[in-house]
């Protein structure tokens, strides 16, 4: 009996197993460089996002009692809001708490802000044609943590930031929904500048021999959110210096 010469089904099937787990192994290793790769793509852009946004928010909140006449915390100056959120994807009404600092250091914390300005105001503290504008920081929270930071504007002139839960509000995203990650919500804290151990001066301004003499804010603003390097902290610390420490007797 002559012996069978050539390739079996036997062998055949076998040979596509081995092809077919082959195959399924580099479609393995080929997905996980994928989600890799994307996953530090999206966590390099959120921390620059992040980053970034601390110091445009930085800008935006130094503005906060410009043209007010010896503004205050509260009022129609500037509210600290937690469990804030807005009715709208885009836009639309403010709801949540108005916080006040207390305890020692006096201060609050909350995930938005809202504060009053005067534009137009001369140099003798009238205002002639001035824009009344209000305008707030909100970082979003939701089920994972930190839903993105929004910059609010009103639609229109507003009375005070007192009406922070009556305005129609228009949102710019300065960071977005984080899409693979989930992270801790941001932080805004406000502290009483003179319970604080930050001081608060005016870039430039200030006499370190004598401090008493010097210009000084009464508040202060931190914005703190957790970045992908090594899950670290970053937060920026914003001297309100529209918001006058009364004098000293």
């Amino acid at each position: 009996m002559k012996r069978q010469l050539g390739i079996s089904l036997l062998s055949l099937l076998i040979g596509l197993l081995v092809s077919m787990i082959v195959i399924l192994g580099m479609l393995a290793i080929y997905r996980s460089s994928v989600q890799v790769s994307v996953r530090a793509a999206e966590d390099a852009a959120q921390s620059n996002q992040k980053v970034s946004a601390l110091l445009r928010a930085d800008k935006y909140l130094q503005s906060a009692g410009f043209g007010v006449i010896d503004p205050q915390y509260g009022g129609a100056n500037i509210h600290l809001i937690s469990g804030a959120s807005l009715s709208g994807g885009a836009g639309g009404t403010l709801s949540g708490t108005a916080q006040t600092p207390s305890g020692s250091p006096r201060q609050a914390t909350g995930n938005a802000i809202v504060w009053y300005r005067e534009d137009d105001a001369n140099l003798n503290g009238t205002v002639e044609n001035s824009e009344k504008i209000c305008e707030g920081l909100l970082a979003r929270t939701g089920a994972n943590g930190f839903d993105g930071l929004l910059r609010l504007l009103p639609k229109n002139n507003c009375a005070g930031a007192n009406t922070w839960n009556s305005i129609d509000w228009t949102a710019s995203v300065l960071v977005s929904t984080p899409l693979l990650e989930n992270y801790p919500a941001l932080i805004i804290q406000v502290t009483e500048a003179e319970d604080s151990d930050d001081a608060c001066q005016p870039f430039g301004i200030g006499d370190a021999a004598t401090p008493e003499n010097s210009a000084s804010g009464a508040l202060l603003v931190t914005l703190s959110i957790e970045v992908s390097t090594q899950d670290s902290v970053v937060s920026n610390t914003t001297c309100l210096a529209n918001f006058a420490v009364p004098a000293p007797p």
